[in-house]
């Protein structure tokens, strides 16, 4: 995969991008959470889709901020 090998060429921007990731989706799922509970104009699945991409991007944060050596 020609993504891996650029990240691996260079470290600092995958642990870079691997922290901002796992902040906008720590953010994320924290809003998807509230946006839930407070149940606002906002619908169920629209608060749910934003809690699971916050997931999404926490998983795929600490996976890039893994990779770099």
């Amino acid at each position: 995969m020609p993504f891996i090998a650029m990240i691996a060429a260079l470290p600092g921007l995958a642990f870079l991008l691997g922290a901002g990731l796992m902040a906008a989706g720590f953010l994320a799922a924290i809003a998807g959470f509230f946006m839930a509970m407070m149940n606002t104009q906002q619908k169920f699945e629209q608060s749910s889709l934003v809690f699971v991409l916050g997931i999404v991007a926490l998983v795929v944060g600490a996976w890039l901020m893994r990779l770099a050596p």
